[in-house]
């Protein structure tokens, strides 16, 4: 068996599936107003002072997943 360049396996199976399946999932762009909520509000939590020493490390794992989210959304965006 021959191997063939991605593209030629992808044009194969791009013709098998419905079309449906490469219309953009635009319901996905209301994660990004959650997730720049979760990374503002938890910034300034921190940054005001009001929380105990020990909420603080849970509160930057909030804000670390927020950004994860953002990243993921954007890359989603960048493939249309």
């Amino acid at each position: 068996m021959e191997l063939q360049p991605a593209s030629v396996y992808v044009k194969e199976l791009r013709a098998h599936l419905p079309s449906k399946v490469f219309v953009p999932a635009r319901s996905r762009l209301w994660w990004i107003p959650v997730h720049l909520a979760l990374v503002t509000a938890g910034i300034l939590v921190i940054a005001a002072g009001v929380l105990p020493w020990f909420a603080v490390p849970l509160v930057s794992i909030v804000i670390g997943a927020g950004f994860a989210g953002l990243t993921f959304v954007g890359h989603e965006l960048l493939h249309g």
